[in-house]
């Protein structure tokens, strides 16, 4: 029964390191606008801008367009909310406690129970029950940079 359990394991984690790959492979286009990734604190605020009619986030800092990443947000039903928010409360790790433990790592919540983080599925339109969904690269870079900047100097716009 052991080997069983010892196989199975390493057939989930084969899985997994291929999933790995084909997010490098699928998404390496998103990052749009051009520029090195840094999490160096500049002057002046970090802004997300969340597009739900287009799907994508863009990041500005110091009053220039640094990325445009593609989203998945909230499905008919569990629509995200629109509106101007400071982050409220950041997670390296973090499981949802009121949908089943999922894992949402890389969470930057903004309102209420509702946050930006790492989706391993990847963006596929709206299909969250209302978080904003990014590649496990994406989440991980936004959820740095908040952290540089605070809450203080980090706004996330969410509109239609």
């Amino acid at each position: 029964m052991r080997h069983i359990i010892i196989a199975l394991s390493a057939l989930v984690l084969a899985g997994t390191a291929q999933a790995g790959t084909s997010f490098k492979t699928k998404y390496s286009s998103i990052e749009r606008v051009p520029g090195e990734y840094t999490n160096t604190v500049q002057n002046g605020e970090m802004k997300a801008t969340i597009d739900l009619s287009e799907q994508e986030m863009c990041i500005t800092r110091t009053d220039k367009r640094e990325f445009c990443w593609k989203i998945s947000s909230g499905k008919k039903g569990y629509e995200t909310p629109t509106g101007s928010y400071r982050p409220t409360r950041i997670y390296e790790r973090y499981f949802s406690k009121t949908y089943d433990d999922a894992p949402m790592h890389y969470a930057v919540f903004f309102h209420g129970g509702y946050a930006i983080h790492q989706s391993v599925g990847g963006p596929s339109g709206p299909a969250s029950h209302g978080c904003i969904r990014l590649t496990p690269l994406q989440a991980y870079r936004f959820y740095n940079m908040v952290r540089a900047y605070g809450p203080k100097r980090t706004k996330i716009v969410v509109q239609n």
